[in-house]
């Protein structure tokens, strides 16, 4: 038998006619030999219009057909019952004593949260575990149990019942916004298959039913209002009166754990990819790659109805929003879009005044919960922040996903699948009149999804790029492109293959300006971009700040070298934006006299190349050190060779932007028959640290000409330095609702004092985004700074993110696994 609880209850949909307020009833609540509600303490003065109202609304049924009830609030004085059963509803009594001669009127609504949530993997959300205003969320195509009571026994030769589910502003059966279920009123009977909205009674006892309720695996995914309706089977047309029981809100995800979902993922991955809320984010350069923890926090109060509030806000329409490629697409254009109206504003400046450095961002849930707050943009963000918050809205939403970096990632502009590097005699890199840029790092996503729009082979991992990397050609987002397609090269899949084929499979075409002030082409590179696409591993084990988690799917996007694009020189200077395999006579005669002039005197260049040119540097080298370089030169001819070696160093942002000259060299030499000359080169510490912009990123330009024979070498390379570390300190064991102290250190590489600092810290469940102060740094001192967590999830291995930042030096990152005590 249910007994009724204090209850809590907040609604978003009232009818007009009834008063918005939620009604408190008397407590402790006691009830009569009538079952009618009796106490010694008075009813609150706005419970009376409501009360009043619902009343004549029932008496005078026949004029009105219908009468809505709502559940009342109980006064919350019994605070240890409100908390234990915050998920059963009561509703009013009954106007007169019940009969059989009117419908059923819900006395009780138990939606037996805990237990849903277990097995629809939601029982992490906040929203479904905290105090007060519990909701129900549940995964579509699986079912979950209500227990509803009555003020009398249902008889299901009299009763009908009909159980309607809601969603948007005009919810209409045609378009899947409104569902209308009509319940057998007998144990174990449905009629209906899996694939479909059902429902079916499991137990009858009395006044009390017990309802599965199967959602469709194709339902829209939101909140979603649900209604229960009686009437009675035998009542006359003209005195049809039904009693109308609005439940709760109810919310309704994704499945990846139903075959019958879109998102279905048939591994044990998908932990990973949907209830995991950290990760790993690579950034750096492909020979030092720099990993950072994300604070995902997909289950934190607030999150699941800010990604709800984006989703109302896009332009997608709710039918479309059953469909997870759509939602993907939209998601992606709401995470940035030009026009104004999404989550973060992009700005690859270097300095941020006017908001947070995307730097300084080491979750989401901050950023989602100031634009529910403000409805503003958000700044700033860079690749891997779009990619960090489109990974918190889609894994809450129920998608897999995950955030894969691409190191020496292209951004090309004509979509000719080539990036122009234009390098002046000097060795200066001239980025004017070129929109081709390559990223040391780009940042997107990976959604597991069925594509029934293409052949089932392309189904599983789809790109989704939120970062618009040009501003106003129209393009916001990318995706989802299926990775296959990616690898295959097929610019026919959608969507948008093209710019990820771009991106991790182009070459690297160099062009030099001669001393007649004309550009050739002088050196196509075919195995430079695309390097290192890293992810993390499945799993929750802590490997701190190193690459142990780091798995390389680099062969998931490129075939091996020689399979595929092995026409690529050509087809680049074809100007149709197709890729053909045909062979090289044809290709050659389709092209223009000054493509096929130019084709020759290239390979003619490459004939003569008589000088082997090898180019290293440190890839291990912290900030504060200096670099070092080396390149070597061998002679495999008969004669001399004298060459012209250049070698320019610059400070550059990761996107590639806003190049500063550090440092420039040019020798002269000759070299013998048959022998090699080394030359080395450092770049010290005073020569980059008062000129680096961003992150301490730097490209390395090597340009050699050979007198003789004309032949051009050129190589550039991004490199960055490592950054320190920061000792992250709990001083004793960490417990829910404990307050605890986090001592926080870091150590000045630098010989300068650094201003500004403070340290940020981040932890799901340990500690929302905390900003902690901290006094100017003398040069290689030591930086301090504590605080306090007060944990409200417990847990093995919970993952508190510590971030440092100065107005010299930022992008300090750390993070340590705790245990969490309940």
């Amino acid at each position: 038998m249910i007994h009724p609880v204090d209850v809590p209850v907040l609604f978003a949909e009232r009818r007009q006619y009834l008063t918005s307020e939620i009604v408190d009833s008397p407590s402790p609540l006691r009830r009569n030999a009538y079952g009618q509600c009796t106490s010694s303490t008075k009813l609150s003065r706005r419970v009376l219009p409501q009360v009043v109202l619902e009343r004549g609304l029932a008496l005078w049924g026949n004029l009105f057909k219908e009468t809505s009830r709502f559940p009342v609030a109980i006064d919350e004085r019994n605070e240890k019952d409100s908390q234990i059963r915050a998920d059963r509803l009561i509703f009013p009594d009954p106007v007169e004593p019940p009969t059989k001669k009117s419908p059923l009127e819900l006395k009780l609504a138990d939606l037996h949260i805990e237990r849903n949530s277990i097995s629809h993997h939601t029982v992490d959300f906040n929203i479904v575990q905290r105090d007060k205003d519990k909701k129900l969320v549940v995964r579509r195509g699986q079912p979950f149990e209500i227990s509803v009571s009555f003020y009398r026994d249902v008889d299901y030769e009299v009763d009908e019942l009909k159980l309607v589910f809601e969603i948007g502003p005009q919810p209409t059966v045609a378009n899947s916004t409104k569902v209308v279920i009509i319940l057998p009123l007998q144990e174990g009977s449905n009629n209906r298959s899996a694939e479909l909205w059902y429902a079916k009674v499991t137990k009858l006892e009395g006044k009390q039913l017990t309802i599965q309720i199967n959602i469709s695996p194709n339902c829209i995914v939101g909140r979603w209002n649900l209604k229960v309706v009686t009437y009675l089977k035998a009542a006359p047309r003209n005195e049809y009166l039904n009693s109308t029981s609005l439940i709760s809100d109810v919310y309704v995800l994704f499945n990846p754990w139903n075959k019958n979902d879109m998102v279905f993922m048939p591994s044990e991955d998908v932990d990973e990819y949907v209830l995991n809320d950290v990760g790993k984010i690579w950034r750096g350069s492909h020979n030092a790659l720099r990993p950072c923890y994300w604070s995902f926090g997909q289950f934190e109060d607030g999150i699941l109805e800010a990604v709800m509030n984006v989703l109302s806000r896009s332009s997608l329409p709710f039918p479309l929003c059953s469909n997870p490629i759509m939602v993907v697409r939209a998601m992606a254009d709401m995470v940035q879009s030009p026009e104004g109206y999404s989550i973060l504003e992009g700005d690859w400046a270097a300095d941020y005044f006017t908001g947070t450095a995307p730097t300084e961002f080491t979750g989401s849930s901050r950023i989602l919960q100031q634009y529910t707050k403000t409805g503003r943009q958000i700044s700033y963000g860079h690749c891997w922040v779009f990619a960090g918050v489109m990974t918190t809205i889609l894994r809450c939403l129920g998608i897999p996903t995950r955030i894969v970096t691409c190191y020496q990632a292209a951004h090309d502009s004509d979509k000719f699948v080539a990036v122009d590097i234009h390098v002046e005699r000097n060795g200066k890199l001239n980025k004017e009149g070129t929109q081709d840029k390559i990223w040391a790092f780009h940042v997107w996503n990976e959604c597991w999804m069925k594509r029934p729009d293409l052949p089932s082979s392309y189904s599983g991992w789809q790109v989704v790029d939120a970062t618009p990397q040009e501003k106003g050609d129209g393009i916001t987002r990318v995706g989802p492109a299926p990775v296959r397609a990616i690898k295959e090269g097929r610019l026919d899949i959608a969507y948008d293959t093209t710019n990820v084929i771009s991106e991790v499979n182009a070459y690297k075409c160099y062009w030099l300006e001669d001393e007649a002030g004309e550009e050739k082409l002088v050196e196509v590179v075919n195995d430079a971009i695309g390097l290192c696409i890293s992810t993390k591993k499945p799993g929750r084990n802590f490997t701190g700040m190193n690459n142990n988690d780091r798995l390389d799917i680099t062969n998931q996007y490129k075939m091996s070298q020689g399979k595929f694009w092995s026409l690529l020189l050509y087809i680049y200077i074809l100007c149709a934006l197709h890729f053909c395999l045909e062979s090289r006579d044809e290709v050659f005669n389709s092209l223009l006299p000054g493509h096929k002039a130019m084709i020759s005197r290239y390979l003619m260049q490459k004939q003569n190349e008589d000088v082997k040119f090898l180019f290293t540097m440190d890839d291990d080298v912290m900030l504060g050190e200096d670099f070092h370089f080396e390149i070597v030169l061998t002679n495999l001819s008969d004669e001399n060779r004298d060459i012209n070696l250049s070698l320019r160093i610059e400070s550059v942002h990761f996107s590639g932007r806003g190049n500063i000259k550090i440092k420039q060299e040019q020798i002269l030499l000759t070299i013998p028959p048959g022998r090699n000359h080394k030359y080395s080169s450092i770049l010290h510490l005073n020569d980059y640290l008062s000129r680096s912009a961003g992150q301490f990123s730097f490209t390395a330009v090597v340009r050699i000409i050979v007198e003789q024979t004309g032949c051009v070498y050129i190589e550039n390379r991004d490199f960055c330095a490592k950054m320190p570390n920061i000792n992250i300190v709990v001083s004793d064991a960490l417990k829910v609702g404990k307050s605890s102290e986090v001592g926080l250190q870091f150590s000045n590489p630098l010989p300068i004092s650094l201003t500004g600092c403070k340290f940020i810290i981040e932890g799901p469940g340990i500690v929302e985004t905390l900003e902690v102060p901290c006094k100017k740094v003398s040069p290689r001192a030591i930086a301090k700074a504590r605080c306090s967590v007060q944990p409200w999830r417990h847990g093995h291995d919970r993952i508190l993110i510590a971030h440092f930042s100065s107005d010299q030096l930022k992008d300090v990152d750390a993070a340590i696994a705790v245990d969490v005590n309940n």
